[in-house]
């Protein structure tokens, strides 16, 4: 009796939960669909204003807005383009160091004299040097008074620390007519010693067969990156130093790589000469520690001496760009074309003005950026600097620019404010017709 109760009140409820289920379920249903139906006429009715309205007020926003940003954005893009203006290097100005055989200590008045001539054609060409290295009968008059072994094939170099250059050809001067002077070998050779003032660079030497004729001039040619943006359609060239700074420092290194590396497989005269050593250096390392650093140049036979001093040096630019008054640190060169000499206190070695140099030891002297100066050896110009340049035209297109970004932010700014302004007009103007089409309706008609 008991268990037919339960079945019966068992069957009752699940008759109750199919119903309730049922219920909720077309609920459900009918919610779905309500908000269906909602969302249609929605969609209609803003359809329908869009269709009669037209997309004409919609663009009149969106439009001008849009077009405003893009200017804007544009204007701004084509400022940092044109407005920055960097201020002149600090970085050391580049060394160009001689070689030649020396058989005894020159002075700067029985050395040779240097003469570069810098050729820029724009901000983004590397610069192409051609150098002149002119002797007089002074060094050869002192180099037959002190001559002790004759030197009848001997290396000419030139060496620059800066190891990006690139060297291009060296030829003793007086080829045009004489062709055989084109075939004597050449070499080129880097130096690396990247803690050492004037350690890492490039050097190119040339093996001249009749060095007793006593040549006038040897010539050189390379490129070298040695101009830096300043800004739109200008640079900053940096001349290199030829007499003073870090030449003796170069020409050291470059020579001991020359006669190390060049000299013994380059059939040059051995000048009977030799030269190496060693030495240590404590240098003070920005977190206050001392690192003791040893530098050593195993003994080699002297091919080139790089003791032998510049007495004169020039620096000439060839450029279609103009000069930047008032921006270059090297002194003006006058009228013409720019063109600046240099020159060492006389009767000085270059052994002397190293020795003079803040912090030097035997030619060696540490890479300390706080302790670098001048040599005291040296006159106060020494023929580096930087000069300001600017491209032909880049100052008349420099202001055009700049009046085409202020109309481009000028018309920017209205296109967007047209837009704002606009649309609350329109909004203001939608509810006076409202209410003016309110109040019609209000008013009585006449009979």
């Amino acid at each position: 009796m008991t268990g037919a109760v339960t079945r019966s009140i068992g069957r009752k409820i699940r008759r109750f939960v199919a119903f309730v289920g049922r219920l909720a379920g077309q609920a459900i249903r009918r919610v779905v669909a309500f908000l269906r139906r909602a969302g249609v006429r929605a969609v209609s009715k803003a359809g329908e204003r869009l269709r009669r309205r037209g997309w004409r007020d919609v663009l009149r926003v969106v439009a001008p807005a849009s077009v405003g940003i893009a200017l804007l954005g544009l204007a701004v893009w084509q400022a940092m383009r044109v407005l920055p203006v960097k201020g002149a290097p600090t970085a050391p100005p580049p060394a160009v160091a001689v070689e030649l055989p020396s058989q005894g200590v020159h002075s700067t008045s029985n050395g040779y004299v240097l003469a570069l001539v810098l050729n820029v054609k724009d901000c983004s060409t590397p610069v192409s040097v051609f150098a002149a290295i002119v002797l007089p009968k002074e060094y050869f008059g002192f180099e037959d008074s002190e001559v002790t072994t004759t030197v009848t094939k001997a290396l000419v170099g030139i060496g620059v620390d800066d190891p990006t250059v690139k060297m291009l050809s060296i030829v003793q001067s007086g080829w045009q007519s004489d062709r055989q002077l084109l075939g004597f070998p050449h070499w080129q050779v880097g130096f690396k010693k990247s803690l050492l003032v004037g350690g890492t660079g490039r050097a190119e030497v040339l093996r001249v067969d009749d060095w007793l004729a006593h040549p006038s001039e040897v010539d050189a040619w390379f490129t070298a990156k040695w101009l830096v943006r300043r800004g739109y359609g200008s640079c900053w060239l940096r001349l290199p130093s030829l007499t003073g700074g870090n030449v003796p420092y170069v020409a050291v290194h470059a020579a001991n790589a020359i006669d190390s590396v060049i000299g013994p497989k380059s059939g040059a005269t051995n000048t009977g000469g030799s030269s190496g050593g060693s030495g240590t250096y404590h240098v003070n390392l920005p977190n206050g520690s001392v690192r003791t650093y040893e530098e050593s140049e195993p003994t080699h036979t002297d091919y080139v001496d790089g003791l032998v001093p510049a007495s004169v040096g020039y620096v000439t630019l060839v450029s279609p760009m103009s000069m930047i008054g008032g921006e270059s640190t090297a002194p003006s060169p006058g009228v013409g074309v720019p063109r600046w000499s240099c020159g060492t206190r006389p009767h000085q070695s270059q052994s002397d003005l190293m020795k003079e140099g803040e912090g030097s030891e035997g030619g060696l002297r540490y890479f300390n950026p706080p302790t670098i100066g001048a040599f005291s050896a040296t006159s106060s110009f020494d023929c580096s600097g930087v000069v300001a340049l600017s491209e032909p035209g880049s100052q008349s297109t420099h202001d055009l620019m700049l009046l085409v970004i202020g109309a481009t932010i000028s018309l920017g700014g209205g296109l967007i404010l047209e837009s704002l302004l606009g649309r609350g007009r329109r909004r203001r103007e939608t509810a006076a017709t409202g209410d003016t089409q309110g109040g019609d309706a209000a008013s009585p008609q006449p009979e």
